[in-house]
């Protein structure tokens, strides 16, 4: 009779522990982690640097340069004596246009560079700023620019260039 008693009182030690362990264990997870981990303001303001850093935002994509505006005013010469000439219109009205001299390839000016004359295709191989650029008479020149301009339709009795409405006093014979 007494090995069962203390068979009983260990059982009923036992079972107390196992409940007050159960207890503890909910406890501890109704807890903040704050209050399980009295360490965790450590990771938090992570002293040590233990903490992976932000990843960064991506970069911003480069903006394109603005590049001063070129135009191909002329290419002169004979033979191996072949010059450009250029110009290079302001961004404000109010300033005058630059033109260059004859320029020669490896020559600069106004942060033009001429690298290669290409007479027969009538372009130029330029650097502007920094940046490689190919000219051509066809685009990039002042007679593409009034080609334009001078192929528009003609809207008016006189002749081509006269504002409407504006008649010849004497019509012209021809």
């Amino acid at each position: 009779m007494i090995v069962a008693r203390s068979k009983l009182a260990w059982a009923g030690v036992l079972g107390c522990a196992a409940m007050a362990g159960l207890g503890g264990a909910l406890a501890a997870a109704d807890s903040s982690p704050a209050e399980a981990n009295p360490y965790s303001v450590i990771w938090d303001r992570n002293v040590f640097h233990l903490n992976p850093e932000p990843i960064p935002p991506p970069p911003e994509p480069p903006k394109p340069a603005e590049l001063p505006k070129v135009m191909l005013t002329g290419i002169v010469g004979k033979g191996s004596s072949i010059k450009v000439y250029l110009a290079i219109p302001p961004k404000d009205a109010k300033e005058s246009t630059y033109y260059t001299g004859g320029l020669v390839p490896g020559q600069k000016d106004h942060d033009v560079e001429l690298v290669a004359i290409r007479a027969d295709e009538e372009e130029v191989d330029i650097i502007n700023s920094g940046t490689r650029q190919t000219l051509s008479v066809r685009s990039n020149s002042y007679a593409s620019t009034a080609t334009e301009t001078a192929a528009a339709p003609h809207t008016g009795g006189g002749p081509h260039g006269m504002p409407p409405g504006m008649m010849f006093r004497h019509q012209p014979h021809g």
